[in-house]
């Protein structure tokens, strides 16, 4: 139950994000994006209240993330000099989407929701520059959790924008495969069609 929750719940935060998308990137707009993905399922996993902070040091696998506290306090200045990156258009915004993604990721701000909410709010930079989202399949999770990893570990988010780049590069070539293999079949069946006059109505 609680797995269709999440699901129900991570696409309804996906429709409030991509019906908003002239919202500024805001603290509080995290937040709320937050309570809704997160809600029915927080409570009963972690204890908290959807939408709150971590009170407690956080850590996945074998990755520890730093103070909470001094991470939380430094949320809105992340989600303040985002926006101002968006407005500038500073960089390509796959770069800006993808270096949000690994400094929010490191922040991990929440006790729960942290990666599912660092890829919607990705994904919602792109879609404000009408930029194609990026999918990460479960194929390219492991070089994923690398690059998120190494890009770290040598203080070079350069290393998370590479791996959105391409992983943005891959699905494009994918669907220009997928148009090119659906207009041959169109035209295959087309030619075996026989063309009759047309009848022009006066």
């Amino acid at each position: 139950m609680l797995e269709a929750f999440e699901i129900l719940h991570h696409f309804k935060a996906y429709e409030f994000l991509f019906t908003h998308l002239t919202l500024p990137l805001t603290e509080q707009l995290l937040i709320d994006t937050h309570k809704i993905l997160t809600q029915n399922t927080i409570q009963y996993t972690k204890g908290y209240e959807p939408g709150a902070y971590t009170t407690t040091q956080m850590a996945a696998g074998d990755t520890v993330f730093p103070n909470h506290e001094i991470s939380i306090a430094n949320v809105p200045a992340l989600m303040e000099q985002t926006q101002k990156a968006i407005d500038e258009s500073v960089a390509h915004p796959v770069e800006i989407a993808a270096k949000f993604h690994k400094y929010f990721i490191y922040l991990h701000p929440f006790p729960d929701g942290n990666g599912r909410l660092g890829t919607l709010l990705s994904n919602f930079i792109l879609a404000k520059f009408r930029h194609p989202i990026i999918i990460i399949t479960a194929g390219q999770k492991d070089a994923y959790f690398k690059a998120l990893k190494a890009a770290h570990k040598h203080k070079d988010p350069d290393i998370i924008s590479a791996f959105f780049i391409r992983t943005s590069i891959a699905r494009m070539n994918d669907e220009l495969l997928q148009i090119r293999t659906n207009a041959a079949q169109e035209t295959s069946n087309d030619s075996g069609k026989q063309i009759r006059g047309l009848s022009f109505a006066f």
